[in-house]
């Protein structure tokens, strides 16, 4: 660890007590090397030798928190945002994550994104679904707590939160999916006479499709038609991958 003299226009290092660089330019910075005890280098840049100084022991108390096996941990929303960058890589369903954060999670943690993941309490994550109860459904509920999971088991596997994940000890919403509301067949021949006469051809026989196969809505606009032999009410369907 050390604090050494940056030129600013050949960017050679050197020593405190080198008061001339030998390319002969005299304004310099000072650059600042801590290595922890995991090999990690720490550098950064100051004007000055006092901020040097300050960041210096700075980085020699990370250092020594982290030879012992104490990290800081990171705040909730910034592990969200690089967690994002690789479910956009590996993820065929990110933008339901996104919107899943965006329009549920973040305005109910709105005072817990900017806490320390290791300050998230279970005692927290119970009150925001408790408070999700009579407002939201419980599948939303349930996805809720299980994106929250995802996060933190991602970022614990990461290596940047080495804390433990607090929805572990919350209750997972129990959903009942049993109930169904179907159509009657009036309905459906109401439904169907309207497609008939809808100007949106493409769209009415999407949702004709959907009628006849059963497909889920995911499903329906996932899929690309490999074959369809409609005399033996057979279709072969597969996904589209993103």
């Amino acid at each position: 660890m050390a604090v050494n003299l940056l030129c600013a226009k050949c960017y050679t290092t050197r020593r405190l007590r080198v008061k001339k660089c030998s390319c002969g330019h005299t304004q310099v910075k000072f650059k600042v090397r801590v290595k922890t005890p995991e090999g990690k280098g720490l550098i950064k840049q100051v004007p000055t030798l006092s901020l040097a100084k300050k960041v210096e022991l700075k980085f020699q108390s990370q250092s020594v928190l982290e030879g012992i096996g104490i990290y800081r941990a990171p705040v909730l929303d910034d592990v969200w945002k690089r967690y994002l960058k690789h479910a956009r890589l590996q993820k065929n369903t990110w933008d339901a994550d996104e919107v899943r954060w965006l329009h549920h999670i973040k305005p109910k943690l709105s005072s817990y994104l900017n806490l320390k993941m290791d300050k998230v309490t279970p005692g927290m994550m119970q009150d925001i679904l408790d408070g999700m109860n009579k407002t939201h459904k419980t599948a939303t509920r349930k996805q809720v707590l299980q994106l929250i999971n995802r996060v933190y088991n991602w970022s614990i596997k990461q290596k940047l939160c080495h804390g433990t994940n607090p929805c572990q000890s919350v209750s997972i919403p129990k959903l009942d999916n049993r109930v169904a509301e179907n159509l009657t067949p009036d309905e459906i021949e109401r439904l169907i006479g309207v497609l008939a006469g809808d100007k949106n051809k493409r769209a009415s026989l999407v949702v004709l499709f959907a009628l006849y196969t059963g497909k889920r809505r995911a499903e329906t606009l996932g899929a690309y038609l490999a074959g369809y032999r409609l005399g033996f009410r057979h279709s072969d369907l597969q996904r589209h991958q993103k």
